[in-house]
């Protein structure tokens, strides 16, 4: 057994949680890719029915609801997601309480205040921030989606806490995409306006939210923790949490600003459709985020156990397995989305959304940077480096403000796309340099050749297609040949038959998926 292979077991020679980690993470893959296509379904269907000025007002208003999320949290989701596991770790089931109990309160109490605040000021929305009357209406009724995903994220944090994956997947996945896709076709099939679409929206969302309320209840009931909160026979870590949560707001303002701000500021700086053209690509290029984002669920409360019990190098082989499958897995989204971005965008979205295609590109790329480079900034929270993630968000956030501003105004979504990538991009690499000299260190030989074959083969990619013009389904069957040969030769570094055995029993895949010294041993016997 090489070395990096006798670290990654525990002292009973197990990969118990790695094997729980990656195999979770695979069933919320799976999942992800069924809310992908539900996803993808919703968003064509409303580019094609608005005109391109009501997608844009419509892309504008969730993302004043998205905005407001992000700051009701006050980053207690990614809390939760280190205290819980700790204090479970340790047996300290009042702290648990506690921590559950501070968290859903105070995100109940900063949503009843935006909403309270919204109301009392809606009237004194001006030309002067929203381009048009449509864009204010829906604004007004989107915002009460805020409270929705705040609750939805804390939600999500307890199940992967707690290794439901599952109640993940029908809720994030199923019930809540399914909802808003039956609510969409409806109101296209009966011609209604966009108001009466955001109208529907909302009540998708409250739908979803309820059925994933109830399935946490009954969860929090079967571990004793509901109980326990109701009567009141916790302890609150007040200190602990918001020393923790507080600074890093600054992670959650990056974000802002480089998400529902940049929108923002299209609407106020360019027109609304420009913020169209940005909208309607967006969800595209943040296809290169679904796997990162489905292994992030339950990264962290496994990371975090594995930290607080001292096992640096399970952490840091589970650190690097990691993003190695991020970074296979995504090449066929990366492929889709830079290499054949313009013909992809015109079969979606139409010629009108045609100069988009350039938008979708480049936001790809600062989207898949940010996933293949892995969980940096997590392991760093996990880690408790909070002064150097305060200093590398506050550095991101003045490039995101000052490249915003000056790019839309001079290019308008091209602009604000470049300007996003960017970001994403010095953030990742500055978070990653913060890692090199704690536990993870840099990443084995193995690792960094699967990394260089990804980059050439993009490389090689873009330079076929803008050589030969290929149409989209030639591009697809490449983009697909290529990706295969990615894994073939990464198999030595993803060992996947470690953690799915199975699979090396169908012989197709184990010749694709296999170590060489699998295969060897095999042929010998």
């Amino acid at each position: 057994m090489e070395p990096e292979e006798r670290v990654a077991t525990g002292e009973d020679g197990t990969l118990h949680e790695e094997t729980g980690h990656f195999r979770g993470s695979t069933l919320l893959v799976f999942g992800k890719f069924i809310g992908l296509i539900l996803d993808l379904s919703t968003q064509i269907l409303i580019v094609r029915a608005l005109s391109r000025t009501e997608f844009g007002a419509f892309a504008f208003g969730l993302s004043v609801a998205s905005l407001a999320a992000t700051v009701a949290l006050l980053g207690l989701d990614k809390t939760i997601s280190r205290f819980v596991p700790l204090y479970e770790e340790r047996g300290d089931e009042h702290r648990l309480a506690g921590s559950l109990a501070l968290a859903f309160g105070v995100v109940a109490g900063v949503c009843a205040a935006m909403l309270l605040a919204l109301i009392g000021y809606q009237a004194r929305f001006s030309e002067d921030i929203v381009e048009n009357e449509l864009a204010r209406q829906l604004m007004l009724i989107l915002f009460l989606l805020a409270p929705v995903r705040a609750f939805d994220s804390l939600a999500t944090a307890c199940f992967a806490i707690f290794g439901s994956a599952r109640s993940i997947v029908l809720r994030r996945n199923v019930l809540a995409p399914g909802l808003q896709l039956i609510v969409v076709a409806v109101v296209i099939l009966a011609d209604q306006p966009a108001e009466v679409l955001a109208i529907g929206y909302v009540v998708a969302g409250i739908i979803g939210i309820t059925a994933f309320g109830v399935a946490l209840a009954r969860l929090l009931r079967q571990k004793g923790i509901l109980g326990r909160i109701i009567r009141r026979d916790f302890i609150i870590p007040t200190r602990a949490m918001f020393g923790f949560s507080l600074p890093l707001l600054s992670s959650d303002v990056v974000f802002l600003l480089r998400t529902s701000a940049v929108i923002v500021l299209l609407q106020y700086l360019a027109t609304s459709n420009e913020v169209a053209a940005y909208g309607a690509v967006l969800p595209l290029a943040r296809q290169n985020l679904v796997i990162y984002q489905s292994f992030g669920f339950l990264f962290v409360p496994v990371a975090t156990r594995l930290f607080a019990r001292g096992e640096h190098d399970r952490l840091r082989n589970m650190y690097w397995q990691t993003s190695a499958w991020i970074a296979v897995a995504t090449f066929p989204a990366l492929a889709l989305t830079v290499a054949l971005a313009g013909p992809l965008t015109v079969l979606l979205f139409g010629q009108a959304y045609a100069d988009a295609g350039a938008v979708l590109a480049v936001l790809a790329v600062g989207h898949y940077v940010n996933a293949a480079l892995g969980f940096n900034a997590l392991t760093l929270r996990v880690q408790g480096s909070v002064r150097y993630i305060v200093a590398v968000d506050v550095l991101s956030a003045v490039v995101s403000v000052v490249s915003s501003v000056v790019l839309i105004r001079a290019y308008g979504a091209l602009g604000a796309g470049i300007a996003t990538a960017l970001t994403l991009i010095i953030q990742n690499v500055l978070y990653q340099a913060g890692l090199v000299r704690s536990a993870i260190g840099v990443p084995s030989p193995r690792h960094v050749v699967t990394f260089a074959t990804i980059a050439v083969a993009i490389v090689a990619l873009i330079l076929v297609q803008a050589v030969t013009e290929m149409p989209l389904p030639l591009g697809l069957a490449l983009a697909a040949a290529v990706s295969v040969g990615i894994l073939r030769v990464s198999r030595s570094s993803l060992q996947i038959g470690r953690y799915f055995p199975e699979l090396l029993k169908v012989p197709f895949l184990r010749q694709l998926i296999a170590p060489p010294d699998v295969e060897v041993g095999r042929r010998g016997v």
